[in-house]
């Protein structure tokens, strides 16, 4: 049970007034976010690219445009900034992707016309949100560098660059961070003894600098592998990289990716969809 009074609990305060983010079945609101980051762009790829030669009624289409929306309010509701940020670069980009590249303004005139409606769905659910729950997206989008989000950042971010450096070439032991915390931290309350919230950090402060310069090769390899197997030469592969981009993106501001199963679950299924050989 969650209410906006439970200590460390996901909340905001808009107008002097408590809100408390959605969890739905998970952990914490930026997971959910994730899975639901990931559902939209999946959902777009399936939308756009189905069945070409067949048809579908109007009231169908509107029917999938209306899953659409609803996704998209999932995700507003989480009020997780960083993942619809990222949201809304990666969609701003594959417009731009449309416009200017020469290649990708000859595609079917289907899918031009079914990027069009989710475009106009897009703007019309982001407007729609912003005008009903304007006070609760104004307070999000303020970002201050006294509130609890970013102070809690920074400071675990010290002390993960504290301990990185104190323990720069086996770390101190993988899932070590927060009892490490504990045990020379000992005044702090409960609720605040968290992982660092940035996967990088927290890689190298659990096994040295040498285990973050092997992740980070392979990541480099991955995105690599799949850029030299695709050459981009559809415009899906472009969505493709900048989903697998925006989840590395997402490791600099929270640690769900590296310790938690839904994170874990949610990240390495998306490096696995870069390994796999799309071509058409």
């Amino acid at each position: 049970p969650l209410s906006v009074n439970t200590s460390g609990v996901a909340v905001f305060i808009a107008d002097g007034v408590k809100y408390l983010r959605v969890y739905g079945t998970t952990p914490h609101p930026n997971i959910l976010a994730a899975w639901l980051f990931a559902a939209i762009f999946a959902f777009y790829f399936w939308y756009i690219y189905r069945d070409q030669k067949g048809g579908t009624s109007k009231r169908g289409e509107a029917a999938w445009l209306l899953i659409y929306a609803v996704m998209l309010f999932g995700l507003f509701f989480t009020f997780s900034r960083v993942i619809i940020g990222l949201w809304v670069l990666g969609v701003l980009v594959r417009i731009l992707l449309v416009l200017l590249k020469k290649d990708f303004k000859t595609i079917a005139i289907k899918i031009r016309s079914r990027m069009l409606a989710l475009t106009v769905v897009s703007f019309a659910a982001v407007m729609a949100f912003s005008f009903i729950f304007w006070p609760q997206v104004k307070s999000r989008i303020h970002i201050s560098a006294q509130e609890e989000a970013v102070t809690q950042r920074i400071y675990y971010n010290k002390i993960a660059g504290s301990v990185a450096a104190s323990h720069p070439f086996l770390g101190i032991g993988v899932g070590q961070f927060v009892p490490n915390m504990m045990s020379k931290l000992k005044h702090l309350p409960a609720n605040a003894y968290q992982p660092v919230h940035n996967i990088y950090l927290l890689i190298a402060s659990e096994t040295g600098f040498p285990g973050l310069v092997i992740f980070l090769g392979f990541a480099v390899a991955v995105f690599w592998g799949f850029a030299r197997r695709t050459r981009f030469s559809m415009l899906f592969h472009f969505s493709f990289f900048i989903l697998a981009g925006s989840f590395l993106i997402i490791g600099l501001f929270d640690h769900f990716l590296w310790t938690s199963q839904q994170g874990s679950l949610i990240f390495w299924m998306i490096l696995a969809l870069l390994s796999t050989r799309v071509s058409t």
